[in-house]
């Protein structure tokens, strides 16, 4: 026996079904379904902007996805008048072909660019900050540029006072036009001021020691158009690193007017003069100990040389791998990172920063070179010799 809930969804399938089958028919229908309307070019003397699109709507029709168009003699960046064959089309095979007259016109106004000059500059597009007592050139302040035209900044001109012997904010509109008369224009403001930079001065060549501070004030100095003492600021300068490198000092007035320079600064090398160690684990008391005069010795770990190049380069890698000891030069002429002597070692055997023994004392390996192909073993001892 049937219950009221199984008739209700019984009524619920066929409601379902019954509503599918009447969408399928009106969908069946719309697919065979031809307009009686066919289509019709209304408009055959057409007025186009320059880089405008051909679309139904310019050649009377409504605007709509299913209608297309084919006109492939057309230029839509071609100024002046075409003769254009164009096809319209539908989904349902309407189709109708015509000859149009199409006139292309720039209707594109120019743009209006600011610049910084020596007696303007710009605080935004519409605020632009002008010389105290300068005569007032809008060519100055503004450029106009026409996507066909170019440069037409010799049309511009301005509505407005600008009376550049007093301080303050004038508003004022100014206007650009290209050569099709398309017109542009914009309100800004021209704020009189003080905008000449100030003068920045280094006084003596940056050579710091090694982690040594750095004040800009000892090396350069910068005044107003005044005369007054403006305001330095630096880059950041890392004294942990000996080498070469540069700094951007930047110099502002109380007038917010900005003067910058790139220089070079240079870090020293710490060099420590101190006394040879002799005992603990950084010097081999025994066996043959490498000299000058040598050039090779036997050593604890095998074939030794030795070498005497710059180091920069080598304490800046040690450096970007996490090693800070203090560079320096023992009184015997033996470089050290730290405690330990520097050497030069085949990577592969011998890690950067590992360390191993010379007959110098304990050493790190900071460097390596070409003769470790042919020796993987050799250490080459780091010295001034």
């Amino acid at each position: 026996m049937r219950t009221q809930r199984d008739l209700f969804i019984q009524h619920i399938i066929v409601i379902t079904l019954f509503t599918l089958h009447i969408l399928f028919i009106i969908m069946l229908g719309m697919l065979i379904y031809t307009p009686a309307h066919p289509l019709h070019i209304t408009k055959t003397h057409i007025k186009m902007a320059y880089g405008e699109l051909l679309t139904p709507h310019k050649l009377g029709l409504k605007n709509a996805p299913s209608i297309l168009i084919d006109a492939p003699n057309y230029n839509a960046t071609k100024l002046g008048q075409q003769h254009v064959k164009a096809t319209i089309s539908d989904l349902y095979g309407n189709k109708e072909t015509k000859m149009l007259i199409i006139t292309i016109a720039d209707q594109i106004p120019p743009v209006l660019k600011t610049q910084d000059t020596l007696v303007a500059n710009a605080i935004s597009d519409d605020h632009i900050r002008y010389a105290y007592n300068q005569p007032f050139d809008i060519h100055q302040v503004f450029q106009a540029m026409d996507g066909k035209d170019g440069d037409v900044s010799t049309s511009l001109y301005y509505e407005g006072e600008v009376d550049t012997s007093k301080m303050g904010d004038y508003p004022i509109t100014v206007y650009a036009f290209d050569h099709h008369h398309n017109q542009t224009k914009r309100q800004v403001t021209i704020s009189i001021a003080h905008i000449t930079p100030p003068t920045l001065t280094q006084k003596k060549a940056i050579d710091l020691d090694y982690e040594a501070s750095f004040h800009v004030e000892d090396y350069f100095e910068a005044k107003d158009v005044n005369g007054h003492q403006a305001r330095l600021e630096a880059s950041d300068v890392d004294t942990s690193i000996p080498g070469d490198r540069q700094v951007v000092v930047r110099a502002i007035d109380d007038e917010n007017n900005v003067a910058s320079m790139q220089v070079g600064y240079h870090v020293k090398m710490y060099v420590y003069h101190g006394q040879k160690l002799t005992s603990g684990n950084n010097v081999q008391d025994k066996g043959q100990t490498m000299t000058k005069g040598k050039g090779v010795n036997d050593g604890p770990s095998g074939k030794e040389t030795w070498y005497n190049l710059p180091m920069d380069g080598v304490v800046r890698i040690m450096r970007q791998q996490g090693n800070h000891d203090a560079y320096w030069v023992r009184s015997d002429g033996v470089k050290m990172l730290g405690q330990y002597v520097m050497v030069a070692a085949n990577l592969d055997i011998h890690p950067r920063g590992s360390l191993v023994k010379t007959s110098l004392g304990l050493g790190i390996v900071c460097d390596t070179g070409t003769f470790a192909l042919d020796n993987p073993t050799q250490l080459d001892i780091a010295t001034s010799w």
